[in-house]
């Protein structure tokens, strides 16, 4: 692919893996929030037999934001799961355009996601939480933040998945 293009590879590779320790962090915080805000809600509904009213909520809000951050990281270990049974059939050339063919249609799905979620973001900007009164973007940002940094590690493999289409098309050592 040449010097520029190991270069831009390079740089998403880079970008794509800081961006998955941020969200591993991330992961790390919210779920420490959930777990703290769930077990609040049950020591107060049954020990102390006065259960706290926002305890529910909060813990949904942060249920979002591990679903589609956590996503995101398994999409980066490539532990979602997927089936293979029709192209582990096909041979090595085969398989690996119609991986660049998987990773362009899921990248125009994740393109699709945030450009149809942004008329609900203007109903969620005026809206709140009825017991937190938090505002509902906040819970609602999980889900752009999530699917943009799928985007980043979609661009980062198809780059690479390209670039070994490309070498093994030229009878060369695919990475």
């Amino acid at each position: 692919m040449g010097w520029i293009g190991d270069r831009l590879i390079a740089g998403f590779s880079k970008f794509s893996d800081w961006l998955n320790r941020i969200c591993c962090v991330i992961v790390m915080v919210v779920g420490t929030i959930m777990t703290c805000s769930l077990v609040w809600g049950v020591f107060t509904r049954f020990i102390l037999n006065n259960p706290s009213i926002y305890t529910e909520e909060i813990a949904r809000f942060c249920l979002i934001w591990l679903a589609f951050i956590g996503s995101s990281i398994a999409m980066k270990r490539k532990d979602l799961t997927s089936f293979r049974l029709l192209v582990d059939r096909l041979p090595e050339k085969g398989q690996r355009f119609m991986a660049i063919v998987g990773s362009l249609l899921l990248l125009c799905y994740l393109i699709i996601f945030l450009k149809s979620g942004n008329g609900a973001m203007k109903i969620f900007m005026r809206a709140k939480a009825p017991v937190t009164k938090i505002p509902l973007t906040y819970p609602a940002m999980g889900l752009y933040i999530g699917a943009c940094v799928m985007i980043v590690h979609t661009v980062a493999e198809m780059l690479k998945q390209i670039r070994d289409f490309v070498r093994l098309m030229k009878g060369g050592e695919a990475l």
